[in-house]
């Protein structure tokens, strides 16, 4: 096969295809199945490393490389540091994720291509939705029966479908569909923030509506305030509407007074105690990455703490397994990718490619989602979530942003 990539069509067998048709697998799955997903990133891999060094195809810059090598160098640095060397060995494998950066990145290079990619990452996410809403119907014969989270647990469903929902979302502000393909699209949206509720995570809901706030303020703030608006009104309503319209667990998680003082918040609060004693005793190296389970007595003990394995915060869990540089690193990574993605916006915003645009916008409104609901959930650390949010932010960064041939002013 040749790696005439810039010209061969879809269907073409080309090196460059192989890699689009496993990164398509690997989307559609990331919302269904990570062992598929992580075996179709693999195999992209696999063929990237072809074209690379068989076929002198470049990477695709991205401009978080040196991001990701000085990360993945602290922590290799730090697995004989850590209080289970050899537990810390074996989660170094989260690294292998971060291929997803270019491994989506080499296949995003025209716009059929960029469309194809944004489709399949839809296509899961309604088909994750549409079966945890079947299985919450058959099993309790309730749409809000339970906390819809078939596929996965609900906090990494709310987060995949928080992910999924605001790129449909930034294509919907920005991305000037056609007729035919903005009827499909509304439909899903609809589909995925029902079950976005369904989910019952509020670091999700909190991410939407920072990720939806984001991408309106950039790309139509005169709606920005009738959002506004609209959120102030739905928090004052929904605790208190009637019971034949919610449930008793909907309405406990609508409370502002659970969510305050409820036992959801309080075990954050402990375990946050918990991953600062860590940090305090241990500033450079941390713990080491490792599940905190067996170790958390001896850092934070208190009659009313459910030990988990990680605690539930993005930079709490950073600072606690690898020390103040490696929450510096992890924060920077997730950082500098707001301001590459901020930067691009700005030069397609007006004139540029509109695929290009949808793209940057979406992945502006998905970060600000990831980073705010990160702060109450270990999202960094779930491969899930990781994986997904990975290829979507690779994939507007490697986007070339100059008119391409096939571009249209309405696709």
């Amino acid at each position: 096969m040749s790696d005439a990539t810039r010209t061969s069509p879809l269907l073409t067998p080309t090196w460059a295809n192989l890699q689009l048709a496993l990164v398509v697998v690997m989307l559609i799955a990331s919302n269904l199945s990570i062992a598929v997903s992580q075996l179709a990133l693999g195999l992209a891999l696999v063929v990237q490393l072809v074209r690379r060094l068989m076929l002198r195809t470049p990477l695709v810059p991205t401009g978080l490389g040196r991001w990701v090598l000085a990360l993945a160098a602290w922590a290799a640095l730090m697995i004989p540091f850590s209080s289970d060397p050899g537990q810390s060995l074996v989660f170094y494998k989260r690294f292998f994720l971060f291929a997803a950066i270019w491994v989506t990145a080499g296949v995003a290079f025209d716009t059929r291509r960029q469309m194809v990619l944004f489709g399949s990452i839809l296509l899961g996410g309604l088909a994750a939705t549409i079966w945890g809403q079947i299985h919450l119907l058959m099993r309790y014969g309730s749409l809000f029966g339970q906390r819809l989270g078939e596929m996965s647990n609900p906090m990494t469903s709310g987060c995949l479908i928080m992910m999924t929902l605001l790129l449909a979302a930034g294509f919907l502000l920005r991305g000037r569909l056609s007729r035919r393909l903005l009827v499909p699209v509304v439909i899903v949206t609809l589909f995925l923030a029902l079950a976005l509720v369904q989910t019952m995570t509020r670091s999700a809901w909190l991410g939407v509506f920072t990720g939806l706030a984001v991408m309106l303020l950039l790309a139509r703030p005169r709606l920005f305030g009738v959002f506004a608006v609209l959120v102030a009104a739905v928090l004052i309503a929904a605790p208190n509407l009637p019971d034949t319209m919610t449930t008793p667990k909907m309405k406990k998680r609508l409370d502002v007074t659970y969510l305050l003082q409820g036992n959801s918040t309080s075990q954050r609060v402990f375990m946050w105690n918990e991953g600062w004693a860590m940090v305090r005793r241990h500033p450079v190296t941390g713990v080491g990455d490792r599940d905190l389970r067996a170790i958390g007595p001896d850092y934070y003990q208190h009659p009313e703490i459910n030990y988990k394995g990680h605690l539930h915060s993005n930079p709490v869990m950073l600072a606690a397994i690898w020390g103040v540089p490696g929450f510096l690193l992890g924060m920077g990574f997730l950082v500098w990718q707001a301001v590459l993605l901020f930067r691009r916006w700005r030069k397609v915003c007006k004139d540029g490619p509109t695929v290009a645009a949808a793209w940057q916008l979406a992945a502006l409104g998905v970060w600000a989602g990831f980073f705010v609901a990160g702060l109450t959930e270990w999202y960094f650390g779930d491969a899930e979530s990781m994986l997904l949010y990975l290829a979507m932010t690779g994939l507007a960064l490697g986007l070339p942003l100059t008119n391409q041939s096939a571009e249209a002013s309405h696709v």
